[in-house]
């Protein structure tokens, strides 16, 4: 037989039993016996390259490919694609600094003034690799198109965050 003035003090002994648990728990108690994987610090960076590239492929006026070598804070080679329209010129590029590479695009303002093309915009970073694996960031480009050769030289200026 069981004792009736026991039973709620068992009752609510069981109750706080449960709820010590439940808030043992909710407070990350479980959480913290688990390894943690520290933070990496995000890194910026100040880009401000110049280049000289030469066209490698083109259909007709409206799309070149060009190839060339960067100098300044990201050195290595530079591929752009620029697709001509009558304002504007959409940009694509990667890159390849040491240790990774990055790429994305944008669209800039287009003119031509007698045999030169200018373009000025922003860039945006949308994929790197390597080092710059969680690149991103925005670039400012200022170009000049020789459209007898369709040579182009471009200066960048931007944050880059990997």
């Amino acid at each position: 037989m069981v004792n009736r003035s026991f039973a709620p003090t068992f009752l609510m002994l069981i109750a706080m039993v449960a709820i010590g648990l439940a808030s043992l728990v909710s407070s990350g108690a479980e959480a913290s016996a688990m390894p943690t994987v520290p933070a990496r610090a995000a890194r910026a960076l100040s880009v401000h390259d110049t280049a000289s590239l030469r066209l490698v492929s083109h259909q007709g006026t409206q799309i070149l490919n060009e190839r060339g070598v960067a100098s300044g804070t990201l050195r290595g080679s530079l591929a752009i694609a620029i697709h001509l329209a009558y304002t504007s010129a959409a940009v694509t590029f990667t890159a390849y600094p040491s240790g990774g590479s990055l790429s994305g695009g944008g669209t800039e303002a287009y003119y031509v003034a007698g045999h030169t093309g200018y373009f000025k915009g922003t860039m945006r970073i949308t994929h790197g690799t390597g080092r710059y694996a969680h690149a991103s960031g925005s670039l400012h480009i200022t170009g000049k198109i020789v459209r007898r050769s369709y040579a182009v030289s471009v200066e960048i200026i931007g944050q880059l965050r990997y």
